[in-house]
């Protein structure tokens, strides 16, 4: 058992396999700030983003939260990586021709928590 797993999983019965999601092994959290003149052309960018992520993750089963900070998606972590590619490409189509992007990557071989997991009984 990995030093993870005991940490995690001290007092538990529960394994790494019961726990994470072994087909998605990658969670990414993904902030945008797009260069605009207004305010109102930065939300308008950044909404067409976010519909590109929802669509992304309904097509490929991936778990989605959006917040007001950060949007994020788990799955694959190889697609993941052309995901956040696309993002960019999207938010150019959408009208602007600069973009600062803050990602965080979390990634464990044997799947990662669930959105789910991380955040349900703090709601």
């Amino acid at each position: 058992m990995a030093v993870r797993d005991r940490v995690l999983f001290r007092s538990s019965s529960i394994t790494t396999e019961d726990f994470f999601m072994p087909n998605h092994n990658c969670s990414i959290a993904i902030q945008m700030l797009p260069e605009t003149d207004t305010h109102t052309e930065m939300i308008a960018v950044i909404d067409e983003v976010i519909a590109h992520i929802k669509s992304v993750a309904q097509t490929h089963a991936y778990n989605v939260c959006v917040s007001p900070f950060e949007t994020v998606i788990e799955g694959d972590f190889d697609e993941l990586m052309k995901f956040i590619k696309s993002c960019h490409e999207i938010a150019i189509q959408a009208g602007t021709t600069s973009i600062m992007s803050y990602i965080k990557i979390a990634y464990h071989a044997n799947g990662v928590m669930t959105i789910d997991e991380k955040i349900s009984k703090h709601q």
